[in-house]
C-alpha cells in the first residue's frame, strides 16, 4: 500500500487495497467469533501437534467472545487506517515538493538561457 501511494498510482488502486485489508480484518475476527470454518485446512499431522501443545483450542485460530474479537479487529483497522493516512499525507507533501523543485529548476534553466544570449564581454 505504501509503495501504490508513494508511486503515484491512481489513488483508487490504494482504496481497493484499503477495502481489501478491511474486509480480510473483519472475515478474521467474525471467523474467531463464530468459528464458520474460513481456517479450516488441512495443515498436516505436525502443525497440528504443535497446535494441541501451544494453543488451548484444536482448531484456530481459538474462538473467543464477540467482545474481543471486534476490539481486536477495530484496533488493527484504527492502526491500519493511521498508517495510510499518513503515509498518503506523506507522499501528497512529497510530491508537491518534487513539482516545487522542478519548477524552480525549469526556471533557473530558463533564466541561464535568457543570459547565455546576452554578450558580457
Amino acid at each position: 500500500l505504501d509503495l501504490l501511494l508513494l508511486c503515484g498510482t491512481p489513488i483508487r488502486y490504494s482504496y481497493a487495497v484499503v477495502l481489501f485489508v478491511y474486509f480480510n480484518a473483519m472475515a478474521s475476527a467474525l471467523e474467531k467469533i463464530f468459528r464458520f470454518g474460513l481456517y479450516d485446512f488441512d495443515w498436516g499431522e505436525y502443525s497440528q501437534y504443535h497446535r494441541r501443545q501451544k494453543y488451548d483450542c484444536d482448531n484456530l485460530p481459538c474462538r473467543v467472545d464477540a467482545v474481543d474479537g471486534f476490539s481486536d479487529a477495530a484496533l488493527i483497522l484504527c492502526l491500519f487506517t493511521v498508517s495510510f493516512l499518513c503515509t498518503r499525507g506523506f507522499a501528497e507533501t512529497a510530491r508537491k515538493e518534487k513539482n516545487r523543485i522542478l519548477a524552480s529548476i525549469d526556471a533557473a534553466n530558463h533564466i541561464a538561457i535568457s543570459l547565455s544570449r546576452f554578450d558580457l564581454a
